[in-house]
């Protein structure tokens, strides 16, 4: 049973690093854009209040993109037939990874292994004998297009797309003059909580490690507002790579670079606006999607440091300060490794019955 849970967690990653290389190949096909041309919201489940992590949510994004779903609102198979609706045959489902903290392990003897509800159950000093043993599993996710609920529940399903639907073409710049005021309190809480974020009299975007600031042009250097706000989004994930944060200095140039424009693209993600890559990235396209084939423990690790990255700017936004460590510890990193993106798993989920996609 074990073996083919592996199995199985394997194959969910080796799809979602998939949809990420078939993304940046349509990238290149699109000026650059990455996902959500139409500016639909953030991918969600349909009829449940359940985080999403950032990796799933870009899959998710990328998927209803590829299918030309006019929402990123996904439901399960079996869920579907509660509702008296179905998932049209033939249709190929998207892969959600989900971490199952049901489980804790003795901090002294591996062996040991009790429920989260016998966990809940102990005084806090016995709690602290025992640590989460997560254990990943991955569904199979439907978009809603996907099903017979455009038919089967046609109001219902409309005014859906009316909340959480793109905007059409002659109305998005007026929509995104609308997010002005939620990415002046991204920059805001960034410049509080995270890292020093000033105007660069340059006119270059960049990452100062030595002063530990970012330096942003003025809006009116960049092509778009949308520019201006995913590269301040760039620079500030650039920020939690640096030591004493999330300790990326060792990696490659590329692999750094990725995890940025993804990074930055699941905050576009949330805020309703499109993803484009930077030319430069564009450039190092061939041999960047070439080692995601070949290597696929370079997406794995790109998909990790993205989960942690965003987690850690997500925590920000919460309104917690990340102090930056100038001797950081091993231990204090791994910590943090662990701690970056907290995944909580509640207590009923029903996510069985799930679909091969």
């Amino acid at each position: 049973m074990a073996e083919e849970t592996t199995t199985q967690i394997q194959t969910g990653k080796e799809r979602q690093a998939a949809f990420l290389i078939s993304a940046l190949e349509r990238a290149s096909q699109q000026n650059g854009v990455l996902l959500n041309g139409t500016m639909k919201q953030s991918p969600r489940f349909y009829d449940k209040n359940l985080r999403v992590s950032p990796v799933n949510a870009l899959v998710m994004a990328i998927h209803s993109d590829m299918g030309n779903y006019r929402t990123n609102s996904y439901v399960l198979f079996n869920e579907t037939k509660s509702r008296g609706e179905a998932v049209r045959k033939g249709e190929k489902g998207v892969p959600f990874t989900w971490k199952n903290v049901g489980e804790y392990v003795s901090k002294e003897n591996p062996e040991e292994k009790i429920s989260r509800a016998d966990f809940k159950q102990l005084s806090e000093a016995d709690q602290a004998r025992y640590k989460p043993n997560p254990r990943e599993d991955t569904y199979v996710l439907f978009n809603i297009d996907q099903t017979t609920m455009p038919h089967v529940h046609k109001d219902e399903y409309e005014q859906h797309v009316s909340q959480f639907g793109g905007v059409e073409p002659d109305r998005q710049q007026d929509s995104i003059k609308g997010k002005r005021i939620a990415v002046n309190d991204f920059i805001f809480r960034m410049r509080d909580n995270l890292v020093p974020i000033r105007k660069d009299p340059t006119g270059i975007a960049h990452y100062d490690g030595k002063r530990d600031t970012v330096y942003i042009p003025a809006q009116k250097n960049f092509p778009s507002y949308r520019d201006y706000v995913q590269e301040v989004a760039r620079q500030v994930a650039h920020a939690t790579g640096t030591t004493g944060r999330l300790s990326r200095d060792s990696a490659s140039a590329q692999k750094e670079m990725l995890v940025e424009e993804l990074a930055s693209a699941a905050k576009m993600l949330d805020l309703g606006m499109p993803a484009k890559l930077r030319p430069e990235t564009m450039k190092e396209f061939p041999a960047i999607i070439e080692q995601m084939k070949e290597n696929p423990q370079f997406a794995q690790e790109v998909m990790h440091d993205v989960n942690r990255t965003v987690g850690m700017i997500k925590k920000a936004e919460s309104g917690e300060k990340i102090q930056i460590l100038e001797n950081p510890a091993e231990k204090r990193q791994q910590e943090w490794a662990a701690q970056f993106p907290i995944e909580h798993v509640p207590e009923k989920v029903q996510c069985r019955g799930h679909a091969e996609g």
